[in-house]
């Protein structure tokens, strides 16, 4: 009985994710993108997403001022996996700088450029913003830079 539910319980889920992998495949249908599932057992181990993905990169450089680097990061630490539950996200990266002179480097990767700019207009991003580190905390203005990437190697 447990069997047979465990396997009804992971048949849903591979149905579900099938059907989001299918409707994103309609989407980047034209960038040759085709995605596989790998089972085992009737288990999910992963996703396998390969083609032509179009991926867009955000990065935000922060000059944070000396004696501010571990409140900067905490703010970080604090808010750890909220951004993670936004539609399109693929990964964030917090870049400390080696040297004083350079500014920390916060990278967030995005399925496309939409999901990036529906994230900015949430809820969510609201909340993360709502509450910013005094202007003594930065040796100057921030900049923005956003890519798409055309090569991902690796």
């Amino acid at each position: 009985m447990i069997k047979s539910l465990q396997k009804l319980i992971f048949r849903n889920i591979f149905d579900k994710l099938f059907e989001l992998s299918i409707g994103r495949d309609k989407e980047q249908k034209e960038k040759g993108v085709s995605t596989l599932f790998l089972i085992f057992e009737d288990f999910i181990i992963c996703q396998i997403t390969s083609g032509a993905m179009i991926m867009f990169i955000v990065a935000n450089r922060v000059p944070v001022a000396a004696g501010w680097e571990e409140t900067f990061e905490e703010r970080f630490r604090q808010r750890a996996g909220q951004i993670d539950k936004q539609t399109g996200f693929v990964r964030m990266q917090i870049l400390k700088p080696e040297s004083s002179d350079s500014p920390y480097v916060v990278l967030t990767t995005w399925q496309d450029k939409s999901s990036f700019e529906a994230w900015v207009g949430s809820a969510d991003f609201k909340l993360a913003h709502s509450n910013p580190m005094p202007k003594e905390a930065f040796d100057g203005e921030g900049k923005m830079e956003m890519h798409e990437v055309i090569i991902d190697a690796g």
